[in-house]
């Protein structure tokens, strides 16, 4: 299996403008906030679901097969986003650095 982290991994942000590169550290940090509360959501589900007495053996299998893809997945989207970040600010620092020679 292809790791998504090469799918979600950019190696543009060299040849992005500078504003470009700040909607990438911006936008980052907002999937980096909703993939962490979106986890939240789900282990919250997960809780409430198990104190459900309407809660069938079908349900949580099949919802415990889904947060599997899901926790399987989301770390690895998470260092790409992360990485994305890291590289677009250090872009923005080298083109400021390089400017100020």
């Amino acid at each position: 299996m292809a790791d998504i982290y090469d799918v979600v991994i950019r190696h543009d942000l060299n040849r992005m403008t500078t504003q470009e590169l700040k909607n990438v550290i911006r936008d980052s940090e907002d999937a980096c906030a909703g993939l962490a509360l979106g986890m939240r959501t789900v282990g919250q589900l997960a809780a409430h679901s198990l104190n459900s007495d309407e809660y069938t053996d079908k349900n949580a299998r099949e919802h415990l097969n889904g947060m599997s893809d899901l926790l399987i997945y989301l770390p690895r989207i998470i260092n790409a986003i992360q990485q994305n970040l890291l590289t677009a600010q250090y872009e923005i620092q080298r083109r400021e650095v390089k400017h100020d020679q």
